[in-house]
């Protein structure tokens, strides 16, 4: 669940980060798949020693990682905890902001994530055994969203730096899959570009000859884009 001795204590797990270490050690002396389950916002958690965890899960190479943010359920020690005032869950934006982080570096170093927050369920949605804490029947999308916000901002910031300027017509291309996506929950990536670039009106668009997650803006006459290999590359690069 975690790589920070810390928290894997305070959640009384059981086990260290060095015995996670060992076994997957072990695991790599067999022709075997090896998958991490890694949790955010349990006892003891935050965002430094979730950036650790992220960063030991990518020395130890696992070949993907499932992602779910820690909620309160009914009946549990942890329901205790809350109650007594001794555990504070995490909220869905805290959850969201690191498990973009997540996303991106494990993306960046070739580790699959192929689970992002837990399967909806009616028992969930309607609190029916949930207390407390992030949970979302839309988190993983929550989370690509927020990802490619930051690859967005990452396209504008360079060419705005090219063109000198920010005032004008914005227009933001995506494939049409990527649509929602790009605008964010009920638009709220376009949302912060707008408050972000005050001085630019922003529009977005689609276009079917660009590739899945791959990003384009023009810009009076000029234009760039900005695929998802090149943002993961620019991140493994800046990251060093």
């Amino acid at each position: 669940q975690s790589l920070a001795d810390e928290v894997l204590t305070m959640s009384q797990r059981g086990y260290t980060a060095e015995c996670v270490a060992r076994a997957a050690g072990i695991i790599r002396e067999y022709p075997l798949e090896m998958i991490f389950q890694l949790m955010l916002g349990l006892p003891g958690d935050n965002p430094d020693r979730a950036r650790y965890t992220a960063a030991q899960t990518i020395r130890l190479k696992p070949d993907g990682v499932r992602i779910y943010p820690a909620v309160i359920m009914k009946g549990t020690t942890l329901e205790k905890w809350y109650r007594a005032g001794l555990y504070q869950p995490w909220s869905l934006e805290e959850a969201v902001t690191i498990g973009t982080e997540w996303l991106l570096a494990f993306n960046a170093y070739g580790i699959k994530v192929i689970r992002l927050g837990l399967q909806a369920a009616d028992n969930l949605t309607n609190e029916a055994d949930l207390v407390a804490g992030p949970y979302h029947p839309a988190y993983g999308e929550l989370v690509q969203s927020r990802l490619l916000l930051a690859q967005l901002r990452s396209l504008i910031n360079k060419f705005f730096i090219e063109t000198g300027t920010e005032d004008g017509l914005l227009s933001i291309y995506c494939h049409p899959r990527d649509l929602s996506k790009v605008a964010g929950q009920k638009r709220s990536n376009l949302r912060i570009l707008s408050e972000t670039y005050s001085n630019a009106k922003i529009v977005l668009e689609t276009d079917p000859a660009l590739q899945r997650e791959e990003l384009r803006v023009a810009f009076g006459q000029k234009s760039s884009s900005l695929s998802r290999q090149d943002f993961l590359e620019e991140y493994r690069i800046s990251s060093k």
